[in-house]
């Protein structure tokens, strides 16, 4: 009896390896990292994404780095949103990134006056992107159309060249 209860140590502990190493192969199969990095490289181009890892892991700097805080900010000043929300309507991100299907109605919740973006940049998300793919527990959008030649603003003059901060890392 002795023998055995000496034995259930040393056989528990192996156990105990095997499953930390089965879950830890599981775990990095489906890590955020691994979903990061698939969606990073499944991004077109110039992307603009609710999570900032994914442009930094694509090789770009962020467009937001803080999508609440560009919400919280822009109710005081509409004006921190507009270079954003004029890249959007003229379709210059090739991709928006986002954590929730826009036609969920979580998205309505995570969306609105309390989440990320705010609903003036996220209907405008809805208007002009569709729903490309889903890796993992991001939703990768890609413009629905050409921007029409009244809402695109080309470089150089208005409302878009005095904010481009936060729109500098789009193409124009």
């Amino acid at each position: 009896a002795r023998a055995a209860a000496g034995l259930a140590a040393p056989a528990a502990a192996l156990a105990a390896l095997f499953v930390a190493a089965a879950t830890w192969r599981a775990d990095r199969a489906g890590s955020r990292l691994a979903e990061l990095r698939a969606v990073a490289a499944s991004a077109p181009g110039a992307l603009v994404s609710e999570d900032p890892l994914v442009p930094l892991l694509a090789g770009a700097s962020p467009v937001i780095e803080d999508p609440w805080m560009l919400r919280l900010a822009s109710e005081r000043d509409p004006a921190l949103a507009r270079p954003l929300l004029d890249a959007l309507r003229a379709r210059r991100p090739a991709a928006v990134v986002l954590f929730e299907d826009l036609s969920s109605p979580a998205a309505d919740v995570w969306y609105g006056h309390g989440g990320n973006f705010g609903p003036l940049l996220v209907s405008e998300i809805r208007r002009g992107y569709r729903l490309e793919r889903r890796i993992g527990r991001y939703y990768v959008y890609v413009p629905a159309r050409e921007a029409s030649p009244a809402v695109a603003r080309p470089g150089g003059s208005g409302p878009a060249a005095a904010g481009r901060g936060l729109a500098s890392g789009l193409p124009r």
